[in-house]
């Protein structure tokens, strides 16, 4: 994630290692990404409204969005949360006033049916990210997405996030 106004490079080393890159608005006091806008992008909180995230998600292209309750992550939202809650609920039509919240007991990692998600410290590499990724999948499970944390653990403070295409293109 970086501003749009920076030098090229600053994207381009990104793209070139096959990462995706994301840009995030500044703010136009400071010429700085606008922190309220850049946790926007990261994250979702349990009394954001469902179809605002699920928006929010296509437009930037995020297939999963961790949810923190304050700085605690309590789960991570997918389209795949919504279909096994509407299939649990016979659900037919997304209601517009569902909250991320709604989907409560669906959000922890290890709810989810058919993904996994792993917590890594920062110092992990591309390369351990790429392998990881590249792991045959444990129970059926695919690995979703990489969480970079503080401490390399659910508990952390969320860095980043890693998706198989965001190191696709990695050679």
């Amino acid at each position: 994630i970086t501003t749009p106004i920076t030098f090229v490079a600053s994207a381009n080393g990104f793209r070139y290692q096959g990462a995706e890159v994301v840009f995030c608005d500044i703010d136009p006091k400071t010429f700085l990404m606008d922190l309220d806008k850049l946790e926007l992008i990261l994250k979702a909180s349990p009394k954001n409204k469902v179809i605002t995230v699920m928006k929010k998600m296509q437009k930037s292209g995020f297939s999963h969005v961790p949810v923190l309750d304050g700085s605690v992550m309590i789960g991570i939202f997918s389209i795949g949360t919504f279909f096994s809650y509407a299939l649990k609920n016979n659900l037919t039509a997304l209601n517009d006033n569902m909250l991320i919240e709604d989907f409560q007991e669906l959000l922890p990692p290890d709810r989810h049916e058919n993904e996994r998600f792993l917590f890594l410290p920062p110092e992990t590499t591309l390369f351990d990210v790429k392998n990881e990724f590249e792991k045959r999948s444990q129970r059926s499970k695919r690995l979703a997405v990489i969480f970079i944390t503080d401490n390399g653990s659910i508990g952390g403070r969320i860095e980043g996030m890693l998706t198989p295409w965001d190191v696709v293109n990695e050679r």
